[in-house]
């Protein structure tokens, strides 16, 4: 079954948006189902921050995560370190500082409908953007920890699991 449910407008009349509801969101615009690409509405935007259940969906991998088990996720950080470790949640919230700042997530292909000519790609409007309180432990401390070697030149991500770090390429 498709995570995508289709909504009825409320408006009489053509409706040039589709409204769908994906999981644990409320009805956002759909640009794509295969990625999700799914817009805020733009009403949301009158608000200083955009409600979790409104903010933009963008995914380009498949097996798109909707929930995790808090009691049994980890989060490993290895690689070209010289402490690869793992945490629970409970480790994430007990052993870190916690830190928040306030900022907008916007894809990089936000308002590219617009663009001349047109380029490939998502054609977003103006709704692939939301303004939050992002809480969590700083990288920067998981990396301390971690003691990554001279050499590493970034760190990369993979779904829930944060991917090795990788040395600088030896030419």
């Amino acid at each position: 079954m498709s995570p995508l449910l289709p909504r009825a407008s409320p408006n009489v009349g053509p409706q040039p948006e589709q409204l769908v509801r994906f999981s644990e969101k409320a009805d956002l615009i759909l640009r794509t189902d295969r990625p999700p690409q799914l817009e805020t509405p733009l009403h949301y935007f009158l608000e200083d921050f955009t409600p979790n259940e409104a903010f933009y969906v963008r995914w380009h991998l498949e097996g798109i995560p909707t929930s995790i088990d808090p009691r049994v996720f980890r989060l490993q950080i290895g690689g070209h370190v010289e402490k690869p470790f793992s945490l629970s949640i409970k480790d994430l919230r007990s052993q870190f500082e916690p830190f928040s700042l306030i900022a907008v997530n916007q894809c990089s292909g936000n308002s590219r409908s617009f663009f001349e000519p047109r380029v490939p790609g998502g054609q977003w409007k103006n709704g692939a953007m939301g303004n939050a309180r992002w809480t969590g432990v700083r990288l920067r401390d998981l990396l301390d920890r971690s003691g990554v070697k001279p050499g590493a030149v970034e760190v990369a991500f993979e779904g829930l699991i944060a991917r090795p770090l990788s040395p600088r390429p030896v030419l």
